[in-house]
């Protein structure tokens, strides 16, 4: 049988992630009081807002995060559904390319 990561286990691996960048992060936490389908991680990196939902292999999201994922895009975040760190890695990577951002170990 093998081992299905659960959401939680997938949001404290994204979540260490990015805590190793200059990142500010933050966790929302669903309730019956505040807005729903805000996306689980709130992100602002090298000056850019990230929003992801984080499902497991099998989840899909709700109509309310779908409608937050579009309007965040629509006013020029990055917001999307992510199923692992890497996925994670790889958004990160691609937005500092498009930056042009270099890490203090790239310059070396």
């Amino acid at each position: 049988m093998t081992h299905i990561a659960s959401e939680k286990a997938r949001v404290d691996g994204i979540v260490a992630y990015l805590h190793s960048l200059p990142a500010w992060v933050y966790k929302t936490h669903g309730s019956s009081v505040g807005r729903s389908g805000i996306p689980d991680l709130l992100v602002c990196y090298l000056g850019h807002f990230f929003a992801f939902e984080v499902k497991n292999d099998t989840g899909r999201p709700s109509n309310d995060q779908k409608r937050n994922i579009r309007v965040i895009n629509k006013r020029g975040g990055t917001a999307c559904v992510v199923r692992s760190r890497r996925e994670v890695q790889t958004i990160i990577e691609a937005y500092e390319v498009e930056v042009g951002y270099r890490k203090a170990t790239d310059a070396q």
